[in-house]
């Protein structure tokens, strides 16, 4: 799997994808969705498909990110060293996926966003 693959995946189901700013051509994709953005990366060696996303949040804090994580157990949250909450959801590619799984994990990133939001919003 490699970046233009993983764009021409997202592009055949209809996601509104653009380069990173500020990053080379085929680094990664800012994916817009649903009111929200985060990215998409190929990890370092290209073992797995990265999604991360973040938001200024009202208040939310170590507190909050514990409790998802607890009861989330294929994401990881965190609070980043500005104090934002983040999310991260990651696709291991070794040994091979089919397409289906990877539409199936982008399908599970734009569940896990919302549900992470209102979570750390309480």
């Amino acid at each position: 799997m490699d970046m233009e693959r993983l764009g021409e995946a997202m592009r055949s189901e209809g996601y509104d994808i653009s380069d990173l700013p500020g990053e080379g051509k085929g680094q990664g994709y800012r994916w817009r969705y649903r009111g929200a953005a985060g990215s998409v990366r190929i990890a370092e060696g290209g073992g797995a498909i990265r999604f991360f996303t973040t938001f200024v949040s009202g208040g939310a804090g170590f507190r909050e990110v514990n409790a998802w994580n607890s009861n989330y157990y294929f994401s990881s949250s965190f609070v980043n060293a500005r104090g934002f909450p983040g999310l991260n959801l990651d696709l291991d590619l070794d040994g091979g996926v089919c397409e289906g799984r990877i539409r199936n994990f982008l399908n599970t990133c734009l569940t896990a966003d919302p549900l992470w939001r209102k979570a750390l919003a309480k």
